[in-house]
């Protein structure tokens, strides 16, 4: 028995109850007879208009009279089957226009929703055929009287839900609407109502004007939407407008105070206004894309006391924007962060941003991310020594021994410097209240764009390691940046030590020339790294692997650009090149605490031997590797096949593999046969994988847990999904998957 059924009397309504109201039991010719005859004699006595009149009206009685005699008695008809669909939409085609005078399809229509736990739909027919129903029918009183027992248990029904299901649990299937989903059932009934927008405070927590209501007018949001929300409970607020034409050089603000701004433009702010006046008080966080200045101003004021947080996104406004901003924000008393977007302020407009910012008493600029080159980027760390994280677009700004040595200079608060190559975004700069203790660099990036080398970089980053060696959680270096042959700063890192280093990426090109001696001696002052990713040749020997294993807190490790092309120089003097299958084997014996391994190799170095490989899955099926990852290699028909019969008793439940042909039947097999894979992600270089063959695999597959296959092709962009799992385990998924199915685009 299903919940509503349980909660519904059965005795308010039953199956047979619609036959044994029916008023009409009888179809009757009479009416449509007498207006064939006058029209008959109309038409002889050529009285044409008239005889067409006559015989319209006899179309229509056998059109709507007669048939809705029959609908309402085949509603019934299927009521007694319990085809419930069947019998509502007979009773509706017996009323097509909701006008009816006769009660029978009213009953019809209501009491086959009812019992198909359509209470809601059910309560409105029943309403409605009360209301236009004729008091001379008997049945219109039954009618009221059913309309009347409906609404009541409706109402009780949901109170039975609240009291059935814990608050927590029915707050938590409730949350899974959309604000607009939620508004709508807060519209259904007077519980709902009352559930929705008064005994569910964190109902309305958050507001998204764009992602709740999309393509939607703000005038219609506002009348329909916001005003049912109760404001009061509103603490996150996202507003984004559409782009106004406006005045760009009106000043907002004068000193610390608002100044009435007069302008000739639509307030199209106004309607959200209207709504916020009263009850928004309460809001902690704003986001406004695209507002103009009165409605920022009159926002302000409403929520002065409470906002503690604020993004503002504004492209075309002028450089003074920004400051006024900041100007107004010393007079909100709780306020703590402020995100300014200043796109289209570079070079002198933010040496003036900066100046101006910097006299603020309250809020310091501790976060910037700088899109393109500045000539004044040491001005710029003067003007803020509150700094704790800078972001530079490596393809805009090159200068890197300037930048390193401006922000060990002027910046003693920098916890995260990342250099990084980054689609253009907006200059962004965020101003909060610092932190009165200092931690020192966190984390440092320095991965340019190109290989640009005009300095030497070294005496820099040098200086930047002897002071944050103790602090340094992450460091990720393109060692090209270095200049060629002299590795000093890694040096006087290795001296100094690094225990707190988490997260060590080293990448180069194939011209690095890195000894591995002083590899081995920077691994050793990092004893606590956790992820590793090198990538480059020429410093590789059997120690750095010896030290990699004896990294007890050691989990993913990659490997990338490992073996030597024939072509390419030998390693010079003193310095170990190559790599060996047997490297692997010394390291995967030893190493017990890694569990994710990735091998890479690019374009120019040529496929692996199959012994070597062969020697690397040897290694990884005795490890204890979860997920192994050879995205970047190329695997033959043979080198796969083999690979693969190593593997089927390893421990690894995600492969990722690039193969270089058509799965046959004995790779199939292969595949099947790994005792613990879960995710299969291949990269069908040459495009020989077919549906075909993603078919067979699942047919073989036969373990009980799930698989996952993703056939990914030219740049992932193409691609050949499929999943084999139980019922249960497809419930995980967002996407949905029959037991065995395959989606392609």
């Amino acid at each position: 028995m299903t919940q509503s059924a349980f909660l519904r009397p059965s005795e308010l309504v039953k199956p047979g109850d619609t036959h044994s109201i029916l008023t009409v039991t009888a179809l009757k010719f009479g009416t449509v007879n007498e207006a064939f005859e006058e029209g008959k004699r109309a038409y002889a006595v050529q009285k044409y208009d008239d005889a067409v009149k006559h015989y319209t009206c006899a179309l229509e009685a056998l059109q709507t009279d007669l048939s809705s005699v029959i609908y309402v008695h085949r509603a019934a008809a299927y009521e007694m089957q319990s085809k419930y669909d069947l019998a509502a939409a007979d009773g509706q085609e017996a009323n097509p226009h909701n006008n009816a005078v006769c009660p029978d399809p009213y009953f019809a229509q209501a009491n086959a929703l009812y019992l198909n736990d359509q209470m809601h739909d059910a309560e409105i027919v029943f309403q409605r055929g009360a209301e236009l129903v004729p008091k001379t029918f008997p049945q219109q009183n039954m009618l009221a009287v059913k309309y009347a027992q409906v609404s009541a248990l409706k109402n009780n029904q949901n109170q039975h839900l609240s009291q059935l299901l814990p608050y927590e649990v029915l707050s938590r299937i409730l949350s899974q609407l959309s604000i607009m989903d939620r508004a709508h059932l807060g519209m259904t009934c007077r519980f709902w109502n009352d559930y929705m927008f008064r005994k569910w405070p964190h109902m309305w927590h958050t507001v998204n004007l764009q992602k709740d209501f999309p393509g939607m007018g703000i005038d219609f949001v506002a009348e329909t939407y916001l005003e049912a929300i109760d404001g009061t409970q509103v603490r996150e607020l996202h507003l984004e407008f559409p782009d106004p034409d406006f005045d760009p050089y009106v000043d907002m603000y004068e000193g610390d105070n608002f100044d009435e701004v007069e302008s000739e433009q639509e307030d199209w702010g106004e309607p959200i206004l209207d709504v916020m006046d009263h009850e928004w008080s309460g809001v902690e966080s704003l986001t406004m894309k695209h507002h103009d200045k009165s409605t920022f101003k009159k926002i302000s004021k409403i929520i002065k006391n409470s906002i503690k947080t604020m993004t503002l996104n504004n492209s075309d406004r002028h450089s003074n924007y920004g400051v006024d901003i900041l100007r107004a924000a010393q007079t909100f008393s709780n306020l703590q962060t402020v995100t300014n977007y200043l796109a289209g302020q570079y070079s002198s407009p933010i040496i003036d941003y900066l100046k101006d910012t910097a006299q603020l008493s309250n809020l310091k600029l501790t976060s910037l991310y700088l899109p393109q080159q500045l000539a004044a980027i040491d001005q710029i760390c003067q003007y803020a020594p509150a700094l704790t994280s800078l972001t530079i677009n490596s393809s805009g700004v090159k200068d890197y021994s300037n930048v390193l040595e401006s922000v060990h200079n002027f910046c003693p608060a920098l916890e995260t410097l990342n250099y990084n190559p980054k689609a253009n975004q907006p200059l962004c700069a965020t101003h909060t209240q610092p932190s009165p203790t200092v931690r020192g660099l966190v984390s440092l990036t320095i991965r340019p764009s190109t290989i640009y080398s005009e300095k030497n970089v070294n005496p820099q980053l040098a200086s930047m390691f002897q002071k944050a060696n103790k602090t340094l959680r992450t460091l990720s270096l393109h060692l090209d940046m270095l200049e060629n042959g002299q590795f000093h700063a890694l040096d006087i890192l290795a001296q100094s030590g690094a225990p707190h280093l988490q997260t060590l990426i080293l990448e180069a090109s194939k011209t690095c020339s890195i000894g591995s001696q002083q590899l081995l001696h920077l691994l050793l002052a990092c004893p606590s790294l956790v992820d590793i990713s090198l990538k480059g040749l020429n410093f590789w020997h059997d120690s750095i692997f010896e030290r990699l294993a004896n990294l007890t807190q050691l989990r993913r490790i990659s490997i990338g650009w490992l073996s030597r092309d024939p072509k390419a120089p030998a390693p010079a003097p003193g310095q170990d090149g190559l790599i060996t299958g047997q490297q692997f084997e010394l390291f995967f014996k030893h190493a017990q605490t890694v569990y994710d391994f990735t091998y890479s190799r690019p374009g120019y170095i040529q496929t692996p031997t199959t012994d070597f490989i062969l020697q690397l899955m040897a290694a990884v099926s005795s490890s204890n590797i979860r997920t192994l990852n050879l995205f970047s290699t190329r695997l033959t028909k043979e080198t796969l096949t083999r690979s693969l019969e190593y593997l089927k008793h390893s421990k690894i439940r995600t492969l990722k593999i690039c193969v270089a042909c058509a799965l046959g039947d004995d790779e199939v097999k292969a595949f099947a046969s790994m005792r613990c894979l879960t995710h299969l992600i291949v990269h069908d270089a040459d495009n020989h994988i077919k549906k075909n063959h993603i078919y067979n695999l699942l047919h073989e597959w036969q373990r009980p847990q799930m698989l996952l296959v993703d056939i990914r092709r030219e740049g992932n962009r193409k691609y050949i999904k499929a999943l084999k799992a139980d019922a249960a385990l497809r419930d995980n998924y967002k996407t949905t998957f029959p037991s065995q199915t395959i989606d392609t685009r």
